[in-house]
């Protein structure tokens, strides 16, 4: 069953029961929470009634969440701050503590996609004696 941040972007299938003819298959909607009186079901909030709506058929629209990562605005910010620090005198900060976590994880993923593992090779010099011949 499958997880999602709650206030995740979703799209819902719309039973034939509940649409018209030649209505929309899908809907769009936030996703809540799975449901706890139903099996593999999901509480959506949609869009357009502004409601709750139990939906056994979800797509969730996830794939732009990313790893989070120091941008150019981040580190001037940061640096503003550490120069403000500076003139009044105060040392360490929680925001020192956030950039130099978020520091450590990029050098973490960095270190390991540069990493080329070396795969050992078979010899192919080796030739192997058979005692007995291979019956045919």
């Amino acid at each position: 069953m499958p997880l999602a941040p709650m206030g995740c972007e979703v799209q819902f299938h719309i039973k034939p029961s509940r649409r018209k003819t030649f209505g929309e298959h899908s809907g769009d909607g936030y996703y809540l929470r799975t449901s706890d009186e139903h099996y593999r079901t999901h509480v959506i909030f949609v869009k357009k009634t502004r409601a709750k709506r139990l939906a056994d058929t979800v797509f969730f629209k996830h794939k732009y969440i990313t790893q989070p990562t120091v941008t150019t605005a981040d580190a001037i910010v940061n640096a503003y701050r550490k120069v403000a620090q500076a003139i009044n005198g105060i040392q360490h900060s929680k925001e020192d503590a956030q950039m130099e976590a978020l520091e450590r994880i990029k050098q973490i993923f960095d270190a390991s996609s540069n990493q080329h593992a070396e795969v050992p090779r078979v010899d192919q010099t080796k030739q192997i004696e058979l005692t007995e011949p291979v019956p045919r």
